[in-house]
């Protein structure tokens, strides 16, 4: 039939509709395992996700079978991705970046007037906000405390060597 209690109390339903209080450490609901202290899915045989109660390291975890960690959030809000494509604004305290590449923005040392910044094709140094030195694609450019251009190096053919020279021009 549709409902049975066995003589030790084991409940069978087809089509029910409970409400209140399920407490259950084992089976399976809405094709997540219960598991003593978490809840598991299965993506395939070989990768798995899943959700643990306050208390546990990560409450959100994706993994392959063999324990390699793909993707979780602790208890503390830390977020560990192998691989992340992050849209918007991504704001830190405190960024390592280790290997790979960034592109298209501008990495400065500091907020303050005393910096170094790569932005685009250019490394500037900065001292009391105004900038003093200027590194481009052809040219190191120096400039006076009133941001006006002093001078530059530059690297210039030489009719003499096989290598270029350096010109020290001032303005």
């Amino acid at each position: 039939g549709a409902f049975k209690v066995s003589s030790a109390g084991k409940l069978e339903a087809t089509g029910a509709d409970i409400s209140g209080k399920i407490t259950a450490d084992s089976g399976v609901i809405g094709g997540w395992e219960i598991q003593p202290t978490r809840l598991r899915s299965y993506v395939d045989s070989n990768n798995y996700f899943y959700i643990a109660p306050h208390g546990a390291y990560n409450y959100l975890i994706s993994a392959l079978s063999d324990g390699t960690r793909m993707f979780s959030i602790d208890q503390g809000g830390k977020l560990y991705a192998r691989e992340a494509n992050i849209a918007g604004t991504l704001t830190s305290s405190n960024v390592t970046v280790t290997g790979g590449t960034i592109t298209g923005t501008t990495i400065r040392t500091g907020s303050g007037n005393n910096r170094i910044e790569l932005s685009s094709n250019l490394l500037r140094s900065y001292s009391g906000g105004v900038r003093r030195v200027q590194l481009d694609y052809d040219s190191l450019d120096f400039y006076t405390p009133d941001n006006k251009k002093a001078g530059d190096l530059i690297a210039i053919p030489s009719t003499d060597y096989d290598a270029a020279e350096l010109a020290l021009r001032g303005k």
